[in-house]
């Protein structure tokens, strides 16, 4: 198969955006949220007629924010909602390092309560909410001064900073000192984003069942031709797009009933001036599968078009999206409409209240009969003033009230009645509340209160669960990686108990196991607190034998849930950390004790010393007298030797003369000599 030209892509990215936004299931979507909406805001069900009383019950707002409420209590109040585990190898406190960075990073760097505030709202009234989460790359350059510089403070200013450079020097006089130079210095600002999207700029294909399994979604956005051209996409592109004023999104029904309420300018927000710049144009950045090389593989592709032209395409790892949905549906994306299911009840309370107000309103000024000419006046009894003066003809028949019916005696059984049924259809109860005052009485403990409303809030713990697992866990895990990618590999980093260090973001480990806890209401908070505490009195009390199982970094940990749990979110400004903590100081009179058993033991091991000195000493002078001795009796001994060996030789030296003797005598005979004679020498 050939490769994918550019208008090709073009033309399917166009046919999945036109099958989204021309679907039936969108638009009853769209009509839906906008209907839910006016309730919300309290602007419906419409008045009967001009003459009813104008009320509206609050049903819908109420329990969505009943609800809201108890959710951002549970996971914006909470300093760490979610904890990394500790990886192979890795110590707790490495672990606790990175689920506190990635929570500065949620919390600190992006606003996150006021993000997951917009999440929830959207997901309580509109099905789901999405949250857009991604890296944006910015460098800037910020200018310093210093005045009247040394030589040295320049230097020092340009070895600390290595991105400064000099840009200006100014001097009083040609050659006279400095009075003032200017830095420019390079910033890294780059840093994970986190958004909450409005609901009508979010997109994605038809009967989908999640985001990750969609074949499209998108984020529509309307911009103007200068943010294309700072967000760097190519200005001879830019340059030939047509302008569509921004009309599309500034007449989205969602659009217009947000800001309904308090402006009169809806639809006409964006600036229509003739300025080149200042064009708007709408702006889809997609998400989908691609075979571009046509070798039958797809790979994801984001893809921005604009106009029907694309302005950017490369491959990515991952969507960008991650949707809170508080009553999901299975196998499809979108959930139940939490706020929608209010509205029958708002509508039926709002109907019955009106007519109890205006019974009461007829049966306190009610209509008149009055006989034809019974009045002197007609004026005075239309004026209807308070005190005021009727002439009649005729006492008994000229004026009579016009008879009203009573009021039905089942309305306020039924108003009862109703407001019970929202409660179940919401979650939220008066008990759940603590407003249940046959549930909050003297006769009933503490302890049985909080178990009542334990039990009644069960609907809006599954709720919670919902936003735990199915968003706030992909958030901190997406924010993860992007840290893991993208963060410089070495950064000086605030740890939260406010010490600086250096970190290697590239020696994170690359996937990570986290635990999403969360406790609904202040009592479930004092339970879990009360457990931690008993979890530490078992393991550290001596008669259970666990305090080899029990060091002091695993003690460190339990007493930080404590302090979490009783409120206190920096447990390391109360406990010092293992590494911190000083070697155990002795007692002051075990210490002068052992001072003097010590002093004690020197005295006995210096004489033990001396002892074992004279002992060496009198072993070598004895070993002295037994080597002269033995050298006098080796002396003897040679003595003796020598004298011996004198003898042998002076025996010998007489038996070789004796035997010269002899044979020169013998040789003497022989010639006839009478004798020979020999002389020693």
């Amino acid at each position: 198969m050939p490769k994918l030209k550019r208008a090709e892509i073009a033309a399917i990215v166009q046919a999945g955006i036109d099958r989204i936004g021309g679907a039936g299931s969108a638009g009853r979507l769209s009509r839906e949220r906008t209907d839910v909406k006016q309730f919300y805001d309290a602007q419906s069900p419409k008045q009967a007629h001009a003459s009813s009383i104008n009320y509206n019950s609050m049903n819908v707002y109420y329990g969505t924010e009943s609800m809201k409420a108890q959710l951002l209590e549970v996971f914006s109040g909470n300093s760490r909602p979610v904890r990394f585990v500790p990886a192979p190898e890795e110590n707790e406190a490495t672990a606790r390092f990175r689920t506190d960075y990635v929570t500065h990073v949620i919390f600190s760097q992006n606003p996150g309560f006021k993000i997951f505030q917009a999440i929830m709202t959207d997901g309580l009234l509109g099905r789901n909410g999405i949250c857009k989460v991604w890296w944006e790359s910015n460098y800037s350059t910020e200018n310093y001064e210093i005045a009247k510089p040394t030589e040295e403070q320049i230097i020092g200013f340009l070895t600390k900073d290595p991105t400064a450079r000099v840009v200006a020097v100014e001097r009083g006089d040609e050659d006279g000192p400095l009075e003032r130079v200017r830095f420019m210095c390079k910033r890294n600002r780059s840093q994970v984003r986190i958004a909450p999207l409005p609901p009508e700029e979010f997109g994605i294909s038809p009967c989908a069942p999640s985001i990750d399994e969609a074949d499209l979604v998108y984020h529509r956005q309307s911009l103007t031709r200068s943010d294309l051209i700072k967000q760097g996409y190519p200005r001879n592109i830019v340059d030939t797009l047509q302008a569509d004023d921004g009309l599309e999104m500034a007449t989205d029904p969602e659009f217009i009933q947000r800001f309904a309420a308090t402006t009169d300018a809806v639809g006409t927000q964006f600036d229509s001036s003739s300025q080149y710049g200042k064009q708007r144009f709408t702006l889809y950045e997609c998400y989908l599968e691609l075979d571009v090389e046509g070798d039958g593989r797809t790979q994801l592709h984001k893809v921005d078009i604009c106009g029907g032209q694309i302005l950017d395409m490369e491959p990515v790892n991952r969507r960008p999206f991650i949707d809170f949905c508080p009553l999901p549906r299975s196998h499809d994306f979108w959930g139940v409409n939490y706020a929608a299911l209010l509205i029958p009840t708002q509508r039926a309370q709002t109907h019955l209240a009106r007519a109890i107000i205006d019974h009461a309103m007829i049966t306190s000024n009610p209509r008149y009969m009055v006989a034809n000419g019974g009045l002197t006046n007609p004026r005075e009894l239309m004026e209807n003033r308070l005190g005021g003066i009727v002439n009649v003809r005729n006492v008994m028949d000229s004026v009579a009230p016009l008879p009203q019916p009573s009021l039905n005696p089942f309305v306020f059984q039924t108003m009862a009645q109703i407001s019970a049924n929202g409660e179940e259809i919401s979650g939220i109860s008066s008990l759940s509340q603590g407003l249940n005052k046959d549930a909050i009485s003297t006769q009933n403990s503490q302890a049985m209160i909080q178990d009542l409303i334990t039990v009644s809030q069960t609907r809006q713990k599954i709720v919670a669960r919902n936003f735990a697992e199915g968003f706030l866990r992909k958030l901190y895990s997406v924010v993860y990686r992007l840290v893991i990618e993208n963060e410089e590999p070495n950064k000086l980093v605030q740890a939260s108990n406010g010490a600086w260090q250096m970190t290697d973001f590239t020696q994170w480990p690359e996937d990570t196991e986290m635990v999403v806890s969360f406790a609904l209401g202040y009592g479930e908070q004092a339970q879990e607190a009360n457990k931690w505490m008993e979890i530490d009195q078992y393991l550290a009390n001596p008669a259970n034998g666990l305090q080899s199982l029990y060091p002091i970094e695993k003690r460190h940990f339990v007493l930080s849930r404590v302090l979490e749990n009783k409120g206190i979110k920096d447990a390391d400004s109360l406990i010092l950390s293992p590494d911190k903590v000083p070697p155990p100081q002795p007692d002051p009179a075990a210490e002068a004790d052992l001072q003097v058993k010590q002093a004690d033991a020197k005295v006995k091991m210096a004489n033990a010393e001396a002892a074992t000195e004279n002992i060496k000493l009198k072993q070598l002078q004895a070993h002295a007298e037994h080597e002269a001795a033995m050298a006098k009796l080796m002396h003897q001994q040679m003595k003796t030797d020598g004298d011996q060996q004198l003898k042998r030789d002076k025996l010998a030296h007489e038996i070789a003369l004796d035997h010269a003797e002899l044979a020169l005598s013998e040789e003497a005979l022989a010639k006839g000599e009478g004798f020979a004679r020999v002389s020693p020498g």
